[in-house]
């Protein structure tokens, strides 16, 4: 049916090659996608992904709040392997939660989460809400949003989201 070989092993980076029989790439996406991943073709596509983001409310020091984050295809081909880092300079500044539906969470540390879905069709939209349980008391909050997807470039953006005061922080 097809081979499996590592190409490149360098510290904790691992690249694979994987070779199937074209018809049964379907049938591995399908296996795949439940965890939010997709094989990479050879050449993949380019296409164009854009951010948007909205704070849903006023964000207020001390309380809750979230921002919806919206990711775009404009593009000409669907997204595959679509990647988000989320991450702030401080960890107490991080989101609580960081979710959508068909996302999932790979890695993160203190500063950063990333999460993944397998694809983002053409001219199809997909939401991630981020979600603090309680507010940083800072005037402006720093979100770095970085995004990449197989055939793209990283795509960063900065949110500077302004929390008004409150007697609660």
């Amino acid at each position: 049916v097809g081979t499996n070989s590592a190409i490149l092993t360098a510290g904790a980076i691992q690249s694979n090659f994987c070779a199937f029989v074209p018809f049964y790439e379907d049938e591995v996406n399908a296996i795949m996608a439940d965890e939010g991943f997709k094989l990479i073709k050879h050449t993949a596509v380019a296409t164009n992904v854009t951010l948007a983001s909205s704070p849903n409310g006023t964000l207020r020091q001390g309380y809750a709040g979230n921002v919806t984050l919206t990711f775009e295809n404009s593009g000409l081909a669907d997204a595959e392997n679509l990647s988000v880092t989320v991450s702030t300079s401080n960890a107490n500044h991080m989101p609580t939660g960081i979710a959508g539906t068909d996302w999932y969470a790979t890695a993160g540390t203190g500063t950063d989460q990333e999460i993944h879905r397998a694809s983002l069709a053409v001219s199809n939209l997909a939401n991630v809400a981020l979600t603090w349980d309680e507010l940083p008391p800072v005037d402006s909050l720093e979100v770095t949003i970085d995004w990449k997807w197989d055939g793209g470039t990283m795509q960063s953006q900065t949110l500077n989201l302004t929390l008004l005061p409150s007697y609660r922080v």
